[in-house]
């Protein structure tokens, strides 16, 4: 289904049912302005007809630079003709698009959003497109923080003569050094995503509190007993200290002595 000519009969009827539902989300502030995710309501060649307050935000722009102007004004230049093929193919197939793509502020600094395009429908008739976007930014430079700290901790961490492992703030294990692998006869890839109290089973309560204290940028100590490979007990006392990356605590160090 493609889009009818502008100024034809097809786009002013078209045009005449956007503004109905676009009157329809601003008759509901809470449901469009209240919401943090941005919306658009776009016409089928994907021109602006209106947006919520969050959607202006998230590009730094104010309504009269963005309504009936074309979705390139808001998308970064090399992302504009992926996104158009997108829209098109919800136009000809009227199913919804999810994707990730990049966004332009309007002091030209990239924004990452992940993106629903959905059918815009009156009396059961596709008028124009729908589209959702989530600003993934700040996510996406803590994730590359977090990538960047645990590259620049690796030689320290893995060269460290006293066994350590790596714990998400979830509770699970990442990454253990040799010294780890050595002490209870594991391999590193038999421990890595393993939730840690499979490896101290009797001490989920100083794990807990390990995780609370490192949430708050502190190091805490407590003995525990891991469970070697074959099942043997082994006594540590233990050291843990809070792993940041970009400002944010995405777990704890747990450094080991007997």
């Amino acid at each position: 289904m493609n889009a009818p000519p502008r100024g034809s009969a097809g786009a002013a009827l078209d045009d005449a049912d956007l503004l109905v539902l676009a009157g329809e989300f601003h008759a509901a502030p809470d449901l469009f302005d209240g919401l943090a995710e941005g919306i658009a309501l776009y016409r089928r060649d994907g021109t602006i007809v209106t947006g919520n307050q969050a959607s202006r935000r998230m590009v730094g722009r104010g309504a009269r630079e963005l309504i009936g102007r074309h979705f390139s004004v808001h998308v970064a230049p090399h992302e504009v003709q992926r996104v158009a093929n997108l829209h098109a193919r919800l136009i000809e197939t009227e199913e919804p698009q999810a994707f990730e793509t990049q966004f332009l502020h309007a002091d030209g600094s990239p924004i990452d959003v992940a993106v629903r395009l959905m059918p815009a429908r009156l009396r059961g008739r596709l008028v124009g497109v729908l589209g959702i976007a989530a600003d993934l930014t700040a996510q996406h430079r803590s994730e590359r923080a977090l990538v960047a700290a645990r590259e620049r901790f690796a030689s320290f961490f893995e060269a460290h003569p006293d066994p350590a492992f790596m714990i998400s703030a979830d509770g699970t294990c990442i990454a253990a050094n040799r010294a780890a692998c050595l002490l209870t006869g594991f391999a590193s890839g038999e421990l890595a995503g393993v939730p840690a109290t499979s490896l101290a089973p009797q001490a989920s309560a100083e794990l807990t509190r390990a995780l609370a204290l490192a949430a708050n940028g502190e190091t805490a100590r407590c003995s525990i007993v891991l469970r070697a490979k074959d099942g043997r007990p082994i006594d540590v006392r233990v050291t843990t200290l809070p792993m940041l990356a970009g400002g944010r605590n995405d777990g704890l160090f747990c450094i080991c002595r007997r």
